[in-house]
C-alpha cells in the first residue's frame, strides 16, 4: 500500500479523533477548502484506509507469531582444528528461530504492513 501524504495523514489524523467531524470542519482545521478535503476523503476511501460513509476506518491488524524463539550459538576455530586435543574458537551468540525471525522481519516492514483493505 502506497504511503500517505502529509495532508492525508492529517485528514486522516482528524477522522480517528472525530469520525463525525464534517468535511468543512476539518477544512477550516487544515486551512484548506473543502473540495479539496473531499478529493482527499474520496482517495482515502478508494486506497482502504477509509471503509465508507461515516468515516468507518478498518481495524489496526496484529500479528501473532508462534513458533520457536532461541540462541543460536556459532563457533570458529582460531588455528586448524587438531583432533585428540582442545582447540581454541572464538564464539558467537545470536538470536534465531523461524518465528523470531518472521517477528522480526514484520517488525522492520511497519504497522502499514499488516493493513490490508478488507
Amino acid at each position: 500500500m502506497a504511503e500517505l501524504s502529509d495532508v492525508e495523514n492529517a485528514v486522516l489524523g482528524l477522522i480517528r479523533q472525530n469520525p463525525f467531524a464534517g468535511q468543512q470542519q476539518m477544512a477550516d482545521q487544515l486551512g484548506l477548502s473543502r473540495s479539496a478535503v473531499a478529493a482527499h476523503v474520496v482517495r482515502l476511501t478508494e486506497r482502504g484506509f477509509i471503509l465508507g460513509r461515516g468515516y468507518l476506518l478498518p481495524e489496526e491488524g496484529r500479528v501473532v507469531v508462534i513458533g520457536g524463539a532461541v540462541i543460536d550459538r556459532k563457533y570458529l576455530a582460531r588455528a586448524p582444528l587438531i583432533a585428540g586435543t582442545s582447540n581454541p574458537v572464538e564464539g558467537m551468540r545470536s538470536f534465531g528461530g523461524v518465528a523470531r525471525n518472521v517477528a522480526e522481519n514484520l517488525a522492520a516492514l511497519g504497522p502499514a504492513s499488516a493493513s490490508f483493505p478488507r
